[in-house]
């Protein structure tokens, strides 16, 4: 894949755009919520404009980009199909409701563009941006530390976060702090990696207990499996005491404090799901599954986006939790196995070349966290699906590339001899 040359422009958009889609998400109260939202504005006009330098700067340039052209025609491509699907069945209607769904889909296809760069350009140095860079480091510091200074905190024994939505309701989880936390940890553990910091490890588990803390259980396994991946891409004996101190160091604690057991967010959501009650997420699949049943026509060429919704009678925001299932619906059966197929190929052969890579892992627990929550009308989960896929594509190519040349030397060393 073609190298891209604007490393700086590239950086600073991703960073850019990163912000504009967590910036909200990481809130503890409506305060801070609406403060957030409207640097949301601010963070669009940001975006935009470094969009606009980056692609005149590689005009001028004669930068090659017929791959990452490939990549916008297709997810395009995708976007106008499903939405034309979703005016045949009746999906549309969501977005007549609901004008913000039109404007996500535009974010998400330019942040699908900035994803996809980001991975081929990794590609090319898996070391791209490994050290991190200053801005990101401030964001994420700064973000918690808003949390923390908004009584995101509650300084109990066990201490608990509690998150005020727009409406005034507490929620004892959040499922978009948990995650955000869990992004931070991982750039941290990566950052101090490079770095050979202990204290950059130490900010590292600092994250990764406020991901705990957040309470999100598929996002908190997400980030932990993708801390996992990375330490045993390039295994350090730090690492391995790190974690060894931290987990005796929390067996201990469970087993001097069993009584604060059912106090602990997370362990009381984890108990829910060890009794065999998945709460609403088994119901959705295998009521994703029905409509794939008793609609052919979805199972075979998909019936666009929101069909699901409209099939069962919900509301936009029930949708299958699952982007395979959800994809299954919205473009087929064939054409989102093949998605899916080659996503899971992409995500494999990306960890074997660009797996110490922090940035990757964002995508990785985009992706992972897509399976349990995710929807195609947000933000990262189909470009994220879809750049992949591209990758597992790019692999299977190779590979096939690479056998018939060892066939066809096979066939001339035969001959010659």
């Amino acid at each position: 894949m073609a190298r891209y040359p604007l490393d700086l422009d590239l950086s600073r958009t991703f960073v850019a755009f990163f912000a504009l889609i967590s910036i909200a998400s990481a809130t503890v109260n409506p305060v801070q919520y609406s403060v957030a939202v409207n640097l949301r504005y601010v963070l669009i006009a940001v975006v935009l404009a470094l969009i606009s330098k980056m692609g005149l700067a590689a005009i001028r340039a004669g930068t090659s980009g017929r791959d990452l052209f490939a990549f916008g025609c297709v997810l395009l491509g995708l976007y106008a199909y499903a939405l034309t699907l979703s005016i045949a069945h009746g999906g549309f209607v969501f977005f007549g409701a609901n004008k913000a769904l039109l404007v996500f889909l535009l974010i998400s296809f330019l942040y699908g563009n900035i994803i996809f760069m980001m991975l081929r350009r990794m590609w090319s140095d898996p070391g791209y941006m490994c050290s991190g860079t200053p801005v990101l480091s401030a964001y994420f510091l700064v973000t918690v530390g808003c949390v923390l200074a908004f009584g995101g905190l509650e300084w109990s024994f066990p201490p608990v976060m509690k998150f005020q939505t727009p409406d005034g309701q507490i929620d004892y989880y959040s499922q978009g702090f948990t995650k955000f936390c869990a992004m931070g940890g991982i750039y941290f553990f990566a950052k101090a990696n490079q770095d050979k910091s202990m204290p950059g490890y130490l900010l590292a588990m600092l994250f990764f207990v406020f991901s705990l803390l957040g309470g999100a259980r598929g996002d908190v396994l997400a980030g932990l499996l993708a801390l996992l991946l990375l330490v045993f891409r390039r295994p350090r004996l730090v690492h391995f005491a790190l974690l060894g101190a931290v987990s005796v160091g929390l067996f201990m604690f469970v087993m001097a404090n069993q009584d604060l057991w059912g106090e602990i967010t997370l362990l009381r959501r984890m108990i829910v799901i060890s009794g065999g009650d998945l709460g609403m997420r088994d119901i959705l699949a295998i009521q994703a599954v029905d409509v794939l049943e008793h609609n052919p026509s979805c199972a075979l060429i998909g019936c666009g986006f929101n069909f699901f919704q409209v099939a069962m009678g919900y509301g936009y925001d029930v949708y299958p939790h699952n982007v395979f299932l959800e994809s299954f619906i919205t473009f087929g059966i064939l054409a989102g196995g093949v998605v899916g197929l080659f996503s899971l190929i992409g995500a494999y052969s990306l960890y074997r070349r660009v797996g110490s890579n922090p940035f990757f892992y964002f995508f990785v627990i985009e992706y992972i966290v897509s399976m349990k929550s995710g929807s195609l009308i947000d933000f990262s989960a189909l470009p994220v699906l879809l750049s992949f896929a591209f990758f597992g594509l790019h692999a299977v190519g190779r590979s096939l590339r690479s056998r018939m040349r060892a066939t066809g030397r096979g066939h001339a060393s035969v001959t010659g001899g």
